[in-house]
Parts: C-alpha cells; structure tokens; sequence
C-alpha cells in the first residue's frame, strides 16, 4: 500500500508506533472468539512515524480520517483521472532539443517544473492569470510534485534571484540552440507595450495599448531563420524601438556565431522613424503595415482584384520555374496564400517621403471569415440602431459604421440606411495585409519572414492584450521580466507542437486542446493506468512527437512509483521501454496488457 510522502499529518490520538520499523498503527477489536476465549485484536498501520507526532499517511488513513487527510493535502491526493497528453508531449519534445536539461541547470529542478507548469497552462488556457491556475489545472499530470496556488506563483514571479538564473538559462539557451547548428536568425520586435501594474524602472511612460499614458514595457526577441524556433530575447523601457537595444541583441547573438540576417517588425512599431534607424544600421527589414498606411491603400487598389483567390498569384505553390526540390506538399487544414511584390518602391506613408518595397498578401481562409463577420456586424448593428430608434432613444451611428449607414427622417420615421457599396468594398479589403521590406524579395519570402514570429507572439507575449488582459499584473521589475522570461520559455514548447502539427498536417491550437483530453485512470489498487482510447489524429500527432502508446503505459507507471516513493524524484525523464522487456505474440508489450487490464504493475513503498 503506497505511503503518501508528500504529505505530513498529525498522528492521532490512540494510535501506536512499532520501534522496529517505525509504523504507524491502530487497534481494531474484533468480536469475541471461543477458541482462544477472548477478543482477537488486528493491528491496522495507518502510515509511517516522522517523529513522535508527525507522520506520513497512507491510504488507510485516507479512508478512517478523510477530513484531516483533506486538510493536509489541500485536495484530494489522487484524482481519479489525471490528463496527461501535454505532459507527455513537452516532457519528449524538451527532453529532444534539451530545454529542459537547460531549464533544471540553471533555474534548479523545482523552479524548472513550476515553470513547465506554468508553460502547459498557458498554452492550454491562453491566460497569465496566476489566480486560475490551481483550478484549471487540478486534473493535470504535472511536473511539480504539488499543484501550487495563485500565491505560490506571484511569490515565484518576484524572487530577486530568478533575474540570475533566467540570464544563465538564456545562455545555456542560445548554446543548446548553436550545437544544433542553428546560424541565421531574424530579431523580432514585439509591439504589445504591456502596460505595467507599477512603476517601476524598468518601465517608461508612453502610448499603450490601452490607450492610456501608463508605464509601459517592450521587448524583442529572436528566431531561426529556417523554422522560427525561438532563439533569445530581451526586456526594455518604453514603447518605442530602442536601437541600443537591437544592436545589444545582434552583439550578444555574434558571440554564439550566429548571424542576425534582419528585422521583423508588427503593426505597432512600423514607423518612419524605426524604419530610418534600422536602415541607417545596415540592417534588413520587413514590417506589416497599418491598414491606413498610403502604400497599403496603393497595394490594394491596384492589386486586390488581381491576386484575390488567383492560382497565379497563390504562394508556395508547385512552379516549374523555380527549384522544386524541397516543396512540401499543402495539408488539407493549411491557410492558403495570394501575393504579389512591388517592382519598385513605394511611398509607405502620406506625410512622408520614405518608400521601400512592398508585398500585398491576401489570406484566403481568415479573408473571407472576415469579411462574414463583417456583413454579419454591419446588419446586426443596424437592427439595433433601428430597434432603439423605434423605442424613441436618441441613438446615433457607432462611429465604427459612420462610413456604411446612416440614418435619414423622413415624415417622422428615423430610418437606418446601409451603403450597400461601401459595405461590400471595407468586406472585399478583409485578409489583405501589406509588408514593406528593405529589399526587393518575393511576396512568398516576405510571408515567410514574417510569420517566423506567429508561434513565438501567441505565446511569448503571454501578457498580450489579445489574450485578455493589457497588463503584466505583477508589481516589481522582477516579476515582469520572470513573467516575459516564462513567455518566451512557452513560446519555445508551442513552436515545437507547431513544427509536429504541421508535419501530422493538424492545426496546431485544436490538437494542443485534443492531446488534453488523453487520460489516465484509478484503479481499484489506487494505481493510475491508462485505457488507450487515443484517436487516430492523436496518435498521429503524439508520433510526431515522439510518444507512442507504450510511452503513454510507462508515463502512469513513472507517476506511480513518484507517488508511492519515501523521496520523489522531482527529475522527470522520458520513460524508455526496457531492453528487456519480452513482446507477445500480438507484438504488445507486458506495459500494454498490464494497462488495459487496469493492473499496472509499479514498485510501491510496501508496509509489512
């Protein structure tokens, strides 16, 4: 029977203590037997003695003091389901290009796995909100040994010492990433401006995103020129592009050999200003430009007819002009993609002279979600304008419609009219977006730059206001660059399910959510193993990364034996088949039969 060593426990009152091997136990009286004439007494153990009044519970105890048990665990010790498709997923991707040696090296093999934590709940849950964790992930395989609560992470976020260790990590980081052979890296330029829960020195008063003078933070961050896998990055004051800071980044990438080939830059970031400074650095560039911009209203009127839905203009597409040595085939998920370049340059912005080369690209699937939405926006505002007319409200158009509708009186009756023109022409102009690039480079290339940065923003910047909340919500310079550090560490995680999803051909945000809901069970024996109902795009995918089912039967018996052991090892290693393992002759292994039979078999702490 499994002694819970995680947890500590008063002993209670009328219960004993054998000197031999230091059990725990009481005195159950049985009914009186004639043979021996008198009452037969069986000793239960209830756990093993610390000292004289402290000990370790074991499942007895659960089941005579459920109260005290639930007391000192704070929950339920043993869910009677755990999922566990994400733990073994990260657990063989990080232990595959070593992230996690260097994240236990550096940060210490509990900040480690409070980290990886924190990773699996924000790629799941899309949040940074520390208050949500203990809830969201009670019925997570985890690798810490407990499931913390929000105090505990905030506590983490602000200790001095982590500003140290994640500097030695991000070297560690970028060492791990060169013996890869990794070479060429573009630096990204983040533009979310997350507003700050204090003023600290880290922060500088600006424009935010909330559309307020706060105290505000940027960063930026680098990435493999070749698959977009995150290489680096670095915290800042302010809101605006901090050149010493770019030039800090390419200084400290040089001294790994590695080569900064340009510059991504977003929406927020894509100014004059920035532009002339990246220029005047000798320093390649390509920048999304604002929807208002002069050249990206060029693009589109002469352009949007031309390339909208063409095969011609679609990128990545089979070319026999081109070398085709190395074109992958489009899975039946992919976005599809039309574009077309500039052949000169064009003057990026109406108050300026400054031109560059610019690629309009139209996404085909989001354009016409877009545009949808947009019919379905514009008439669902119009029936409420029109229902608050008729009630007698005062109501005018939303300013966001000013240029589609309008209202007109006529004998009385206010009227709400709809544009019928400019209506369809703002949904014609959904999923057009435009790249300016320092250099003369195809539409396909400039796509392909710039979503290098799309798997590391969605979860680098997991304080973005798009994922909710506009602030970091924490109050100290070290909590701030802990929580963008831990950003950038789930930024590397998601990037890896990205390339395997990718690959297996499944969109990479629906099958994070469908490895979730991969599960192992309690058996009768409080022994956890797991039932194999895993999807055929489930097995697709965990191949990709790695795990097969066998992995899956080894992954519960590891949780098992942590559970069950006198010291948890707080190292997680992925579990790997023994050599010595004989195979049926249905080719399954005896972790395969053990599982599906609910009987795995593990090494317990026994009790005599």
């Amino acid at each position: 029977m499994p002694i819970y060593r995680n947890i500590v426990v008063d002993i209670p009152s009328k219960c004993y203590i054998e000197k031999k091997d230091q059990s725990v136990f009481v005195k159950d009286r049985n009914e009186y037997d004639p043979a021996v004439k008198y009452n037969r007494v069986s000793h239960v153990i209830i756990g093993r003695a610390i000292d004289k009044t402290r000990m370790y519970p074991n499942h007895n105890f659960r089941m005579r003091y459920p109260e005290a048990f639930q007391q000192a665990a704070g929950e339920p010790q043993l869910k009677s389901i755990k999922r566990m498709g994400m733990y073994a997923v990260v657990l063989a991707l990080l232990e595959k290009n070593s992230m996690y040696r260097c994240l236990h090296e550096t940060m210490g093999i509990e900040s480690a796995n409070l980290i990886l934590d924190f990773c699996m709940y924000s790629i799941l849950h899309h949040s940074a909100v520390s208050d949500h964790f203990r809830t969201a992930m009670s019925e997570q395989l985890l690798f810490s040994r407990n499931l913390k609560s929000g105090k505990d992470l905030s506590s983490f976020f602000n200790q001095e010492e982590n500003i140290e260790r994640l500097e030695r990590f991000k070297t560690a980081w970028a060492g791990a990433c060169k013996k890869r052979g990794i070479k060429d890296v573009w630096l990204a330029i983040d533009g979310s401006n997350n507003d700050c829960a204090a003023d600290v020195d880290i922060a500088e008063r600006g424009y935010a995103k909330s559309k307020k003078d706060v105290p505000v933070v940027s960063y930026l961050y680098a990435v493999d020129s070749s698959d977009g896998t995150p290489i680096s990055f670095d915290v800042y004051r302010g809101s605006r592009v901090d050149s010493k800071a770019v030039m800090k980044m390419i200084g400290w990438l040089k001294a790994y050999e590695m080569n900064v080939k340009g510059v991504v830059v977003d929406r927020g970031f894509a100014t004059k200003d920035v532009l002339e400074m990246l220029d005047s650095n000798e320093l390649q560039y390509v920048a999304m430009l604002k929807g208002d911009t002069n050249a990206h209203k060029t693009m589109l009127a002469g352009y949007a007819s031309k390339i909208s839905r063409q095969f011609e203009f679609m990128l990545d597409r089979y070319d026999n002009s081109r070398k085709t040595d190395n074109v992958s085939v489009f899975n039946s998920n992919d976005n599809v993609y039309y574009g077309i370049s500039s052949e000169d340059k064009v003057k990026l912005f109406t108050q300026h002279k400054y031109k560059a080369y610019v690629s309009l690209i139209f996404d085909g699937q989001n354009g016409e979600e877009r545009q949808q939405n947009w019919f379905k926006k514009v008439s669902n505002a119009a029936v409420d304008l029109q229902n608050r007319l008729n009630s007698g409200e005062d109501a005018k158009v939303p300013k966001e419609f000013e240029k589609s509708m309008e209202i007109q009186q006529n004998e009385g009756r206010k009227t709400v009219l709809i544009n019928m023109e400019k209506v369809q022409i703002c949904g014609d102009q959904k999923g057009f977006s435009s790249l300016a690039t320092s250099e003369k480079m195809s539409a396909g290339r400039a796509n392909e730059i710039y979503t290098m940065r799309s798997s590391v923003e969605a979860d680098f910047a997991i304080v973005k206001t798009q994922l909710g909340y506009g602030k970091t919500g924490v109050h100290s310079e070290t909590g701030i660059k802990t929580k963008i550090s831990i950003g950038f560490i789930a930024s590397v995680i998601r990037n890896e399910l990205l390339k395997a999803a990718k690959k297996a051909g499944l969109p990479t945000n629906k099958i994070a959510k469908e490895i979730n809901y991969i599960t192992m069970g309690l058996n009768q024996s409080d022994r956890y193993f797991v039932s194999h109902t895993e999807s055929k795009k489930q097995k697709e995918f965990l191949k990709e990364c790695g795990v097969l089912p066998a992995d899956l039967d080894r992954i519960a018996e590891a949780e098992n034996k942590r559970i069950s052991s006198k010291e948890p090892n707080p190292f997680h290693k992925f579990p790997k088949a023994n050599t010595k393992e004989k195979k049926s002759k249905s080719g399954q292994s005896k972790a395969d039969n053990s599982s599906v039979s609910g009987t795995t078999s593990v090494t317990a702490d026994k009790e005599e």
